[in-house]
């Protein structure tokens, strides 16, 4: 065996090699390779000046790069901003108060992560978080930014130089807060964040689905999660059905207008088997309760069915606003433990947890705590640590990803492919401006942009079951595209001549002999 320890430099550094050792026997000579490095021998050249999306460099050197806004960010209530490169800004939709955050369109599997520990020794969702679709769809402790709702908090109790957490020093808390349902006409509930995940907690007297009575789910030691809540407008035709979360679908068995405002009479399908039928008549909200752990008759299912029409064609119920809470539970109740973590105390104000045995911390090591959140420690002597969640297709299965230009001008034809967990969705609703369409069979939709649009445009994409996702897009000013031509007026038999075709307002040009 001939040891041979050097490192092979190939074109300026942009491959470094290192070779551990050569070995030579009877069968086989080989070499043993411990260590690779290799940058691109492309670059991206940037100087003062350059403009990268919404941001200009001013500024670059071998230290530093800096850049400012070239233009002005409009920050109205609900935008979505495509700032430079994957970076976003999000703004609340809320046009009381301003909030915004940055945010990063990833595909794949990635974290979100937590700050650093010892910057911090306590996490909300305003450090632990990530808005990935706008519409306060997050991943990290729940965050609901356009209405500023999510209580979650943990605290670690240890100095910078300790190797574990010891027990009962890493306290996490979380509790209940009121929140509209997307249908306003419902009223509200209460939502909890729990494990970096959203939870539905129980109904309060602002509840119109549950005849505006208290129904406390986390009081009652459980919780379930918030399937769908949206406020879409939807036509169901006469014999079609209206597909739900687990396993449930509405089916429009007969539509008779008659007097007033009309009836429908509708079938609740469970895994294909009929579980309730009622009539509901214009104007008014189907209600499906049912058993769920240990409270009974819990309003799971809601829907407002907005008119009944009925035509020489076509006998349809049109709904607007559906909201469903699975009948699966999440239990809740002092004693139960998850992962590292076990519930301290549990009341219908809220939860609260620690760590019954010693967190011991491994240099370079990962662990799960509870739940999706992982910590991941620093190799380092210094104690360095963070809380992330994992992002995986599974996790954002049903979020919505727009695949759209950045800028156009008005009136071109645009492609807009709406996809969710890198599967294609057909059937979204994709609004621009006061304009709307659907997506085909592929998720694509070709659409022309009006003729009138200028400036910066949000582009949303919704379907029921999927978490909506918004992107912006620069219109500039429609121009009309035309064509000139230069040509002799007059010309002999068999002369040739010269024409020239001018296009603007690109100014192509091209000539014909003739």
């Amino acid at each position: 065996m001939n040891h041979i320890h050097g490192i092979l430099s190939v074109s300026q550094d942009f491959i470094i090699v290192r070779f551990d050792s050569v070995f030579r026997g009877a069968e086989i000579n080989a070499v043993f390779i411990k260590g690779v490095f290799q940058i691109s021998d492309s670059y991206t050249k940037i100087g003062s000046g350059d403009r990268y999306g919404l941001m200009e460099i001013t500024g670059a050197d071998k230290d530093h790069i800096t850049m400012d806004n070239s233009v002005s960010v409009d920050l109205s209530a609900g935008n979505t901003v495509d700032l430079m490169g994957n970076l976003k800004i999000i703004v609340a939709d809320d046009s009381n108060f301003l909030r915004f955050a940055l945010s990063a369109e990833r595909t794949g599997t990635y974290e979100v992560r937590g700050t650093v520990f010892p910057i911090t020794y306590e996490w909300t969702p305003l450090n632990f978080g990530l808005n990935i679709g706008g519409g306060g769809t997050s991943v990290g402790f729940y965050y609901d930014m356009d209405k500023g709702i999510g209580t979650e908090d943990m605290k670690a109790q240890i100095s910078t130089t300790s190797d574990s957490i010891p027990a009962g020093n890493l306290i996490y808390s979380t509790s209940p807060q009121e929140i509209n349902f997307a249908d306003k006409d419902f009223g509200s509930y209460e939502v909890i964040g729990f494990m970096a995940d959203k939870y539905f907690a129980g109904y309060n007297g602002n509840s119109v689905i549950s005849g505006n009575k208290e129904i406390s789910s986390i009081g009652s030691g459980q919780l379930q999660k918030v399937l769908l809540d949206d406020t879409d407008r939807r036509v169901v035709s006469e014999g079609g059905s209206l597909t739900l979360k687990d396993g449930y679908m509405i089916k429009i068995n007969s539509v008779d207008v008659g007097a007033g405002p009309g009836q429908v009479w509708i079938s609740l399908l469970k895994d294909g088997v009929e579980v309730d039928n009622s009539v509901v008549a214009g104007g008014e909200n189907y209600i499906y309760s049912t058993k769920v752990g240990s409270v009974n008759d819990l309003p799971v299912i809601a829907i407002h069915f907005e008119s009944v029409f009925r035509g020489a064609e076509m006998n349809a119920a049109f709904t607007k606003g559906v909201f469903q809470i699975s009948t699966p539970i999440t239990s809740v109740k002092s004693g139960d433990n998850y992962g590292l973590m076990e519930i301290s105390s549990i009341s219908s104000k809220g939860i609260e947890m620690d760590n019954p045995g010693s967190i011991g911390f491994s240099r370079g090591s990962t662990f799960e705590l509870m739940g999706n959140i992982q910590f991941k420690v620093a190799d380092s002597s210094d104690l360095r640590f963070y809380p992330f969640v994992e992002v995986t297709p599974d996790i954002i299965a049903n979020q919505l990803v727009i695949d759209a230009p950045t800028r156009a001008s008005a009136g071109d034809v645009i492609d807009i492919k709406v996809t969710a967990g890198g599967d294609v969705v057909e059937g979204a609703s994709v609004v621009i401006g006061s304009g709307s369409a659907l997506t085909d069979g592929n998720g694509i939709l070709n659409y022309t942009l009006p003729r009138n649009l200028k400036g910066i445009y949000n582009i949303t994409a919704t379907k029921l079951g999927y978490e909506n996702a918004a992107r912006s897009i620069e219109i500039a000013a429609y121009v009309a595209r035309t064509l000139s031509i230069n040509a002799p007026l007059k010309a002999n038999q068999f002369d040739n001549i010269s024409i020239l075709v001018q296009g603007f307002p690109h100014h192509n040009s091209g000539y014909i002999l003739i």
